[in-house]
């Protein structure tokens, strides 16, 4: 079986004037095969793409349901696969890596995750190497396939990293924009809380930095509660902003609920979730990263903790009386707030 990985590159001048512009060229690598292929954007500037094949060898235990993948075959709509026998063929709506068993969508997020790496080492090494001057991020789009020949047909695997990198076309309408309602929380609000600024910029630079976004990402989540607690209690304000203050973890497990009765058993709830788990991880290796000099782990670990972050700043805002933050939950928050008042301001 096998992987293959495409990355259409912007920015990064290539010269193809004296060759045919649609010529192929193969690069042979230990881990397997890449190919760069030239082509022109709209506006005439050279740019190129990068498809890189790897030959996989999947273990006993993940063959089968990689076998089924390859085939097509998908868990019914809506739901969540366990078993092989649970994978058959239909049409109809595709669906994401979490439909399917845990071992096969562990074991694709991980060979990919090396693979768009290896892609991304060398746009990055091709940068360095001759000085080529280019925007922080020259991937435009990046999606990784499997199949079983190289002959194809290729499969898509989805792809987290692509959602984070260039997300979803989010858009608000004009009614909602001029909206009176809008039009008075503007009024009454300075400006996003910081704590969201750092959670956005943390997430911008995911791609080019998983350290950076980290330290980013950390650094939001502790923001956020400091303003949480000085918003909803001004008196003690300058003592959270100015003093030191313990850990995250102990304050939100020992202070959040007392502070904000009224949805203890919501927040004891959150406190036992994979959120938390991935934030306290988190803050380890920022520590790590702060007074050791650590790296930061290069696999799924900052990725699923920059999601967990976002839903902790939204958490954070619903206690703080934006009930209309709830939009903005996953399944897993969602749960903490059952029987929660769901009035909006």
């Amino acid at each position: 079986m096998y992987l293959r990985v495409i990355a259409d590159i912007s920015g990064i001048q290539i010269d193809t004037s004296n060759t045919k512009s649609t010529e192929v060229y193969s690069i042979e690598l230990i881990s397997g095969t890449a190919r760069i292929i030239p082509k022109k954007s709209e506006g005439q500037n050279p740019q190129f793409s990068v498809e890189y094949d790897e030959k996989i060898t999947p273990p006993i235990n993940i063959k089968l349901l990689l076998n089924a993948f390859c085939d097509g075959k998908r868990p019914d709509t809506g739901k969540k696969a366990t078993l092989l026998e649970h994978l058959k063929m239909r049409g109809g709506e595709d669906c994401g890596l979490e439909h399917f068993p845990d071992e096969l969508s562990i074991y694709l997020k991980r060979i990919e995750t090396n693979a768009t790496q290896r892609v991304k080492s060398f746009v990055s090494v091709l940068r360095w190497r001759f000085n080529l001057d280019s925007k922080a991020k020259p991937i435009s789009s990046l999606n990784a396939y499997c199949s079983h020949s190289l002959k194809g047909p290729w499969i898509y695997i989805s792809d987290l990293e692509n959602r984070i990198m260039y997300g979803e076309d989010k858009r608000v309408s004009i009614e909602n924009v001029i909206s009176p309602d809008f039009l008075e929380f503007f009024a009454s609000s300075e400006s996003e809380p910081i704590g969201h600024e750092l959670y956005r910029e943390a997430r911008d630079i995911l791609s080019v930095s998983k350290r950076g976004a980290l330290v980013l990402g950390v650094a939001s989540v502790e923001v956020r509660l400091k303003e949480l607690i000085g918003e909803a209690f001004p008196s003690v304000n300058w003592l959270i902003t100015e003093v030191q203050s313990p850990p995250l973890v102990k304050i939100f497990k020992h202070y959040i609920p007392e502070l904000f009765e009224e949805y203890k058993d919501s927040i004891i709830k959150f406190r036992e979730t994979k959120h938390m788990r991935q934030i306290t991880k988190a803050i380890e290796l920022r520590n790590n990263i702060s007074h050791r000099g650590a790296d930061a782990d290069t696999g799924w670990v900052v990725v699923d903790f920059i999601d967990s972050a976002e839903q902790f700043v939204w958490f954070c805002d619903f206690l703080a009386g934006y009930l209309w933050a709830e939009d903005n939950f996953d399944q897993i928050t969602k749960k903490c707030f059952i029987n929660s008042p769901t009035e909006r301001l």
